[in-house]
Order: structure tokens, then C-alpha cells, then sequence
């Protein structure tokens, strides 16, 4: 094949830039050895001599003496890059001619010539082909064990081939036939190369994994590749599994792990060296997916000063800039947006080929959120792609490319012509998708653009159809290779499938042809798939829960004592609007209504209160806790403009006192109970009682829970702070029950630890723990009460102690969910016991989820950081009320007792404070409302 002496190949050109992209020699060899056989390297090395000498004239050394090292990289594998460009070359006279000098002779081995014709047949593009040759060379026995690491890394480079092409399920089981370890045909030990295959084999199968959305198992493999890497010395393939890992954490909806796991990839960096820029653009997008855009920000404008100090640009600028332009967005900045996604594409258009087909496929997918600057992003994008339309033939840079100009035939209403490029774009899904995430992408965009196209007959149909299809797929019963700890962060991701299956079911129910064996109505199949959508990702534990389905939900609780009197209301918090389902069994009515409050809204607005009246001592200047006796210095009126969009519901509940509410993401930080009636000043409280459940599923689950068999005694348990002036405002909680005439036993003081509260709980059917409460943000599973430990209180403010002497005095959440628990009614007078993680995906994420998880039936939590004193009085009165034994005045149902002591509060105040919601609505309670 003849190529110019003085001007090189494209390809060598595009290769010798790519290697001063390269973040590591580890990474520079794996360039090579990739494309080997599809360059020259002599005139790779010309190419490189040529970039040399134009950067030195360009007043760049850095880079020249990178060009310079390179050129050694190439000269050391010269002669296996020159063997293989002559064997892809002269396939046809495979084995003639003289070998270059320090290249092994191949083996007359039959299996090993099979398996080289395996790995050239791969390296051509020809998949089916390689597998088939590597079949045949498995019906033969290796010729050693020497044999062995040849053969492992055969199948990891058709793997990494397979699942280039979006065959990532055939890459897996290719995978998975290979065994390191004792018992296997490659034991573990010193040999480099061993552990070498060790690191890169768990590495793929993680990336694998993630693919497939197992994202457990593809952690656990990330794992195994960074001691892999930290055993072998190799730095660079640490860094890389770190990112993977926090990469993983993201897609599963742990973004707390993410960053935690993102900040880690960093500091490895900072320490053994790497790629500074690409850490801090990871570090930057999970700290996005936080809702830390500051910190993002940061993190971004970092990584452009650094390639700006070094004078390269790359796919890392590409990242970056992307980044600021998302964050832009979102703050509402269309002008910062649109500059810095033009710049990205810019940076984009490179001479090195994997920079210019990613990073351009990425910012093309930002043109729909410019307005009319986007027709001009992607057109000018379309220009540069069709110079090198080999360089776009990837499945991933087809399929972003198809949804920018779907979006952009949509805005201009051309939907045939949307749709078309959806339809193919899905079929292609279907057959051959890099990701579970790609392809169910293109199904939801195809029924979005469907449902808007109103002038087309059976669109509405087509879209439904095609939702529900995807709808199976992702709840569909796992492989074995898929933990249902998965499940979860896949509904999330894909929450625009039930966003749309709901906009058609309530919109346009009546047109619809529903799946045989569903709901009766539209509308009961619209609340089924709401609440199916609750069930997966409202924190269910590890089983796989079984959703409840609404006639299940009807059976119960029209036989419900309560029924009478009593409603069922279940949100579901959308992008753009809330949907409030409601259940009368008096009536036998359900009913839909919709109302336009944003997730963005309601999140802002359970943080902002959570500051109001927590405080935020990391804010600048720090904002101290809400004065207890002066709550009205901080105006709630942000949180009561909500009441008219979140009470809209009321006309169907009307004469019901019972209201058993199950919230949906930012909507479980908020207290529903203190929202103003609408046109009236009194709260939502003072007409009808709230309680609280995470779902209908839970709910049903909880009432099919045999009562406690413990005896009536009730059980308490409290412990002060070490530097508690009164340790008695705490330690004496008993005798708010001995003063109703119940029994007690329990533990308090330096008596009551973790372990020795967890013992009392196993055997009793009411507790009341009292105490400081901690939630940790970082880890929720490790927040919850805080008691005594060998001899000590706790500290007053636990987050300056060191995490293991934190731990060592807080009954947490984690402890709690598998301790299995049979209360029936568990109360908690510490500090934002019923906090919600903002985060949470389908993970049990505090200490109320964990305690229902366990088996508590009924569970009495604080909302926010109480007030000692008003909670006390509230916890009085709801003794008093439940507990009470006199026949003429019989004890009350939980929540009848407790509404009662709320209005009793708002009602006849100890101090004119204790009317303020700070104080009376600071309890709640979810699970069971009464003991049947």
C-alpha cells in the first residue's frame, strides 16, 4: 500500500495528535496497539517529527517534547506495529517472507494460528466471523499453561469489540468465560501480566455491566479492578476504575457516592499524577447531578485555566464547556448557555478523530435547549460531519445525532419528519444498542413527538404502544446478572415513560386501546402505573417489591373501620406538573387532578424551609436555627403559595376528616399539614387529620403485618448530650406514659446504648426513644439517634467528632432496617427523625423508611429540629390521648390522637409561639393510622 514520503495518511496524522491527547504511556500503547494493523508506523513517526517541529515553531515545547516522547513509545513496539500493518495488508500471503527483527515467530500451534485469525478478523470489523473462528479454536486444548493469558486476552479483545458495536450482552457472557484465581486455569500471583489481564478484565466487565444497567455488579467489578491496578503499581488504570466507579454511582441515582467516589478519583490524581483536567471535569459533573452548581462550576473553569496553562485543548475542553453551558441553562442564562456550547463545538472540530466524533455528538444533543441558535449549532455541526462521514458511523453518534435533528423537525413543525428519523432511530434500538439508556431514549422521544402530532390518526396509539412496550422492558424480571437493586435506578432514569404514559391516560384515555388484563379504566391504569412507578423508586429495601395495583388499594380500605371517613391522596411529582390521585371509599370515586408545580419548585422550596427552620451554619454568614419563641422572624410565605397547586385536590375530600397522603420526591421534606387552606388563614390541620405512607404498596404491605407480640409495657429509652445542663428534659420521657397508666421499662443515661436500645426494641410492641437526632447528608443510612457509649453521652454537636466516634454512639438507620422489627408503634422525640434524602432513588435513605422497612408498623416522627419543650407538650397530649384507659374517655387511634394534640396546640398555646407551625406541625405520622 503506497503512502506519501512527505505528507503522511490522514489516519497516521489523526493518530500522532490523538497520542498528545493521551493521558498515560498505558494509555498511549493501548492507542497503538488498537489501531494497529491500520497504520504505518514509519510514517506514524514522520508524522510525528512533522507535528514536532511545528509546535516548536509555534512556541510550544511542552507539547513538542511530548511529540518527542512518543516518537520513543512507537519505536519500541515498531517492529509488532510494522508485523501487524503487513499482515492486515497481505492477508492473503500470511506466513511467506522474512519477519521483522524482535517479532515471535507465530506458533505451529493449529489453535493459536485459529486464534490469530480470530484477533485479525476483529481488528477488520468481520465480529461474526472472529467468533466463529474462536469456537473453533476452543475444540481444541491449549497447548500449556503458558497458553492460558493468550487465550483470556483473546476474549477480552473481542469483548471490548463486541461491545463497540453495541453488543454488550454477547460481551459479557464472552467475558464471563474468563477465571482468574485459585482453581482456575490462571492462578493469581506475581506475574505482571496475570495481574494485568486481572485489572483490565474487571474494569471491562464493570463497563459491561453498566451497559446492561446492572450497575451493583458493575461497581463491584470497578472495585476489584482498583486493587487489581493498586496491586500491579499501574496508577493510570486506578484513576481510570475510579472514574468508572463514580461514574456507575451516578447512572444508578447514588449521587452522593458519586461525588464521594469522583473526589477520590481526584485526590488519586493529585497524588500519583494523571490527568488533572479529566478528574476535575468528573468531579464537576457528579457535583451537577447534586445540585451543587457552584461547585460544578468551579470544577469546570478549573479545567479550562489548566488546558489553557498547558496550551492543549482536547475532548477534556469539550467536557468542560459543555458543563458551564448545562449549568447556564439551567440557572436560566440562554446567552452564557449558547456561547459556551459553541466554543465546545469548536473545540470539537480537531484533527483527532475520537475527539471530533464525541465530543460533537455530545454538544449537537444541546441544540434543543438554544432556541433559534440551535439550527445554527447544527447545521454547522452537519457541515463538518459530512468532510468525515466514516467518523460518525458509530451507533451512539448516530443515535445523538438522529434525536438533535428529530427535536429540530419537531420545533418547526415538521413532525413526519420527526418522526421518521425516531422511528428508524428505535428499530435500530431494538436490534443493536450501545446501552439499555440509549435505546430506551430513542422510544421516548418517538411517543413525545407522536402525542404532539395531532393531525395524524392513530399517533396517540402508536405512542401509547410503544411506551408500554418500553415500560415493560424496564421492570422486566432480571437476568441472573441483574441485582433488583438495579431496578430502581432504571424506572428513574427513564421517569419520562411513565410522565408520558400518564399525560395519555388522563388526557386521552378515552381514545385508547388499553393491554388486555390491565385496569378497568384509563384512569384506574393511570394511578396502577403512577404507583409503580412510587413503589420502585421510594425506598423498598432489597426484595423486590410487588407494586399494588388500585382495585387492591380499593378492597382495603373500603373495609377499612376508618372508611367513612377517610381519604387515600397520592402525588406524583413530574418535570413540569403534579398529578394528585384521589380516593374517596365512601364514594367509591377516583379521581385525577393535575396542576402545574415544578420538581425544581418544590425541591427549592423543602430546602429553603429546611434553612429557615434549621439553620445553615455552612451558608455565608452562617444562619443560626429558628429562634423558638420568635418563629415569626422568617417568612413562610414561599411555602404557602404552594397551597393553591398542592391543595387543589380538596373538593373531592370534602367531609372527610382522614387524609392518608403518600408523597413523591421533594414533596416528603414539606409538612402538607401546615399549608393554608385556600381563601382561608388556618391551616390544612385544622379541618382534616394528615398521615403519611410512601405508597399504596408499603401501606398494604404494613397492614398485612401481624400485631406486635409484646406485652403492654411500653418501652422507653433516652440519653441527654454530655454538656446538657437538664439531662432530665430527655432522660425523664417515661413519664409522659406512666402518667396515662401504662407500664414502663427502659434504658436512659449512660444505661442506653445503641445495642442495649436495639435489645429493648426486640422485645417490646410500643417504644418511645428520646434523644438528639443526627442526619447525616453524606450517608443517610448512617443517620438516626444518638445514645451513650462505654460510659459516654454523646456529643452536642456530632459532626466535630470524628466519623467512628460518631458512629460509635448513633442507633442508625442502616441498624435499624435489618434488625426486624414488631412494633406496632414506634415514636421519636429527637431532631429530624423523618427527614428525607433529596436524592433518593429507590434506596431506603432514613430512619423512617428503614424503621417501616423493618416491620414497624406506625411510626411517630419530627419533621425539622425541634423545640424541647413545645414537643414535649405535643407528646403529652398524644399519650394522653391514645393511651387513656378511663371508659367514659376510651384511648384514641394514632391519628386521631395526634391531630388532636396538634389542635389542641393551635388551639390553647402554652406561649402565643407554640401557634406557629415551627411548633405544632413539627410531628408526623406514616405507616398504619390504626391497629385493627
Amino acid at each position: 500500500m503506497p503512502r506519501s514520503e512527505s505528507g503522511g495518511d490522514r489516519g497516521e496524522r489523526d493518530l500522532a495528535r490523538a497520542l498528545l491527547s493521551a493521558m498515560s504511556v498505558r494509555h498511549a500503547e493501548g492507542l497503538l496497539t488498537r489501531a494497529a494493523g491500520r497504520f504505518d508506523p514509519d510514517v506514524l513517526l514522520r508524522e510525528l517529527d512533522s507535528l514536532c517541529v511545528g509546535l516548536k515553531a509555534a512556541g510550544r515545547p511542552e507539547e513538542a517534547a511530548l511529540a518527542e516522547f512518543h516518537k520513543g513509545t512507537v519505536e519500541g513496539l515498531h517492529a509488532a506495529l510494522t508485523y501487524a500493518f503487513e499482515r492486515i495488508t497481505t492477508m492473503a500471503r500470511r506466513g511467506d517472507g522474512p519477519r521483522p527483527s524482535g517479532y515471535r515467530e507465530p506458533s505451529a500451534d493449529p489453535r493459536e494460528q485459529l486464534e490469530r485469525e480470530s484477533r485479525e478478523l476483529s481488528e477488520l470489523g468481520a465480529l461474526d466471523a472472529a467468533l466463529a473462528v474462536l469456537r473453533r479454536a476452543d475444540a481444541m486444548p491449549p497447548s500449556g499453561p503458558d497458553a492460558v493469558p493468550r487465550i483470556a486476552a483473546l476474549r477480552m479483545h473481542l469483548a471490548g469489540a463486541l461491545r463497540s458495536a453495541g453488543r454488550a450482552q454477547e460481551a459479557l457472557a464472552l467475558l464471563d468465560k474468563v477465571a482468574f484465581g485459585p482453581g482456575t486455569a490462571i492462578a493469581s500471583g506475581d506475574d505482571a501480566l496475570v495481574m494485568q489481564l486481572q485489572t483490565n478484565r474487571h474494569f471491562l466487565r464493570g463497563l459491561l455491566c453498566d451497559d446492561n444497567a446492572a450497575y451493583e455488579q458493575a461497581r463491584f467489578s470497578f472495585g476489584q479492578a482498583i486493587e487489581a491496578a493498586r496491586a500491579c503499581g499501574d496508577s493510570e488504570a486506578e484513576y481510570q476504575a475510579r472514574t468508572a466507579l463514580a461514574a456507575s454511582y451516578q447512572k444508578a441515582g447514588l449521587i452522593r457516592q458519586s461525588v464521594r467516589e469522583a473526589r477520590r478519583a481526584l485526590s488519586h490524581v493529585e497524588v500519583n499524577g494523571g490527568r488533572l483536567v479529566g478528574a476535575l471535569n468528573n468531579l464537576g459533573h457528579a457535583y451537577g447531578g447534586a445540585g451543587e452548581p457552584k461547585a460544578a462550576r468551579s470544577c469546570y473553569e478549573r479545567a479550562l485555566r489548566l488546558l489553557e496553562e498547558e496550551g492543549s485543548e482536547g475532548l477534556s475542553a469539550v467536557h468542560a464547556l459543555i458543563g458551564i453551558g448545562d449549568l447556564a441553562c439551567d440557572a436560566g442564562n440562554e446567552h452564557e448557555a449558547a456561547e459556551a456550547y459553541f466554543q465546545a463545538l469548536v473545540k470539537s472540530m480537531s484533527a483527532v478523530t475520537y475527539v471530533m466524533e464525541e465530543g460533537m455528538s455530545l454538544v449537537v444533543t444541546r441544540a434543543e435547549r438554544m432556541g433559534a441558535a440551535g439550527d445554527l449549532l447544527l447545521t454547522t455541526a452537519d457541515a463538518f460531519r459530512d468532510t468525515r462521514p466514516d467518523l460518525f458511523a458509530s451507533g451512539t453518534s448516530r443515535l445523538l445525532f438522529g434525536l438533535a435533528h428529530a427535536s429540530r423537525h419537531e420545533q418547526a413543525g415538521r413532525h413526519a419528519d420527526a418522526v421518521a428519523i425516531l422511528r428508524e432511530l428505535t428499530a435500530q434500538g431494538s436490534q443493536q444498542s450501545p446501552s439499555v439508556q440509549m435505546g430506551l431514549l430513542a422510544t421516548e422521544r418517538l411517543a413525545r413527538t407522536l402525542m404532539r402530532w395531532t393531525e395524524h390518526a392513530t399517533a396517540r396509539q402508536d405512542a401509547f404502544d410503544g411506551l408500554w412496550e418500553a415500560r415493560e422492558r424496564l421492570v422486566r424480571v432480571p437476568s441472573e446478572r441483574r441485582s433488583t437493586q438495579d431496578w430502581p435506578a432504571r424506572v428513574a432514569l427513564h421517569r419520562g415513560v411513565y410522565e408520558s404514559l400518564l399525560d395519555l391516560l388522563l388526557d386521552h384515555g378515552d381514545e385508547l386501546r388499553l393491554p388486555a388484563g390491565t385496569a378497568e379504566s384509563p384512569l384506574e391504569l393511570a394511578f396502577d402505573v403512577h404507583e409503580e412507578y412510587k413503589t420502585w423508586t421510594g425506598g423498598t429495601g432489597r426484595e423486590s417489591p410487588v407494586p399494588a395495583r388500585f382495585h387492591a388499594l380499593r378492597g382495603y380500605l373500603r373495609n377499612h373501620p376508618d372508611a367513612a371517613e377517610c381519604a387515600f391522596v397520592s402525588y406524583f411529582c413530574g418535570h413540569q406538573v403534579v398529578t394528585i390521585f384521589t380516593y374517596v371509599p365512601a364514594t367509591d370515586r377516583l379521581t385525577a387532578v393535575r396542576t402545574p408545580l415544578t420538581e425544581q419548585t418544590l425541591r427549592r422550596a423543602a430546602e429553603r424551609l429546611r434553612r429557615a427552620f434549621d439553620g445553615d451554619p455552612e451558608a455565608f454568614p452562617p444562619q443560626a436555627p429558628l429562634p423558638a419563641r420568635r418563629p415569626w422572624k422568617r417568612s413562610l410565605a414561599f411555602f404557602e403559595e404552594l397551597a393553591e397547586g398542592l391543595l387543589a385536590f380538596l373538593p373531592h375530600v370534602a367531609g372527610r376528616q382522614l387524609l392518608c397522603v403518600a408523597a413523591c420526591g421533594p414533596l416528603h421534606n414539606l409538612p402538607l399539614h401546615a399549608l393554608p387552606l385556600p381563601g382561608e388563614d388556618r391551616p390544612l390541620a385544622e379541618r382534616h387529620a394528615v398521615v403519611q405512607v410512601t405508597s399504596a404498596t408499603i401501606l398494604l404491605r404494613l397492614a398485612d403485618l401481624p400485631p406486635a407480640k409484646g406485652s403492654s409495657t411500653v418501652y422507653v429509652a433516652g440519653t441527654a448530650d454530655r454538656d446538657d445542663p437538664e439531662p432530665g428534659r430527655l432522660e425523664h420521657d417515661a413519664e409522659l406514659v406512666t402518667s396515662c397508666g401504662r407500664s414502663v421499662v427502659g434504658d436512659t443515661g449512660i444505661r442506653a446504648t445503641p445495642d442495649v436500645v436495639a435489645i429493648g426494641l426486640r422485645g417490646a410492641s410500643i417504644a418511645h426513644l428520646a434523644g438528639h437526632g443526627w442526619f447525616d447528608p453524606t450517608e443517610p443510612l448512617d443517620s438516626g439517634l444518638l445514645f451513650s457509649y462505654d460510659g459516654q453521652r454523646p456529643a452536642r454537636h456530632p459532626h466535630t467528632v470524628d466519623v467512628q466516634t460518631r458512629l460509635d454512639h448513633v442507633l442508625t438507620a442502616r441498624r435499624l432496617a435489618r434488625e426486624g422489627l414488631r412494633l406496632d408503634l414506634l415514636t421519636l422525640r429527637a431532631c429530624s427523625t423523618a427527614r428525607w434524602d433529596a436524592q433518593s432513588t429507590g434506596y431506603l435513605e432514613g430512619v423512617v423508611q428503614a424503621l417501616l422497612h423493618s416491620g414497624v408498623r406506625t411510626v411517630v416522627a419530627t419533621l425539622w429540629d425541634v423545640d424541647d419543650t413545645s414537643s414535649r407538650r405535643l407528646f403529652a397530649d398524644f399519650y394522653r390521648l391514645l393511651l387513656c384507659d378511663d371508659p367514659a374517655t376510651p384511648g384514641q387511634p394514632p391519628w386521631r390522637a395526634l391531630w388532636q394534640a396538634q389542635r389542641a396546640m393551635m388551639r390553647q398555646p402554652g406561649g402565643h409561639w407554640e401557634t406557629h407551625p415551627y411548633h405544632w406541625a413539627a410531628l408526623a405520622l406514616f405507616g398504619v393510622w390504626r391497629h385493627t
